[in-house]
């Protein structure tokens, strides 16, 4: 009966110790965690002086254990619609909590850009920042950052006289008048502040790579630090 006590103790410790994990596809291809996934596939079809831009890559969550209790988080520089096998939500911000995956499966994140804009203006590249944790256990946080439209040459912001884009090189800027750059993160905090003028690189070493708010001049905007 000892023996029998030691076994079942040992599989419950076993259970309890069993990792979790959550895991990004690209279908049925397994993407690492942290890193960078590029979709180009892009759909556009005319609407009279305006055209229907959709970009739809096929990304799934999955997870090795049962878990009712996930929150899965989009921070992008253009306007997306997640579902995350849920009711669908547009906007630069999204987070879906109380998401729910059997374990062994996955579901669909459902992650879009579909916007109509002008007909003679170039469909944007879209960098979308994906978290995802599940509920008390902070070990299974994962992130991918997902680029769409990703063989555009990085432009970002061409408003006003003002071209301003990111590369791994650093942040370019090519302006008409002088003007004070600022760079905050997600919380709020300031990174950087300089005057820029003319053209020119703007190292970003220092920088944690992610998605930050700028104000150039009369502009502001998101843009993707590499």
């Amino acid at each position: 009966m000892k023996k029998l006590y030691m076994i079942l103790a040992a599989a419950a410790l076993g259970l309890s110790a069993q990792a979790r994990e959550l895991t990004w596809y690209d279908g049925d291809t397994k993407l690492e965690a942290g890193s960078t996934f590029t979709f180009n596939d892009v759909e556009t079809r005319p609407a009279g002086n305006m055209q229907q831009v959709s970009i739809e890559p096929n990304l799934y969550l999955g997870t090795d254990i049962y878990s009712s209790k996930i929150t899965v988080s989009a921070t992008a520089n253009e306007k997306i619609e997640l579902c995350a096998g849920g009711a669908c939500e547009t906007g630069e911000s999204i987070t879906k909590t109380g998401v729910k995956i059997n374990g062994g499966q996955s579901i669909p994140l459902q992650l879009h850009y579909n916007q109509r804009i002008p007909a003679d203006q170039e469909v944007p590249r879209i960098v979308v920042d994906l978290t995802a944790q599940m509920a008390d256990y902070p070990e299974t946080l994962t992130t991918l950052t997902v680029v769409m439209n990703g063989d555009q040459d990085g432009v970002t912001a061409i408003v006003n006289g003002y071209e301003f884009y990111s590369t791994p090189d650093g942040l370019h800027y090519n302006i008409d008048t002088p003007a004070q750059l600022s760079l905050y993160g997600i919380t709020g905090m300031k990174v950087l502040q300089t005057t820029v003028s003319g053209s020119g690189v703007i190292a970003t070493d220092g920088i944690p790579a992610g998605i930050y708010v700028y104000t150039l001049g009369g502009n502001t905007g998101k843009i993707l630090v590499r």
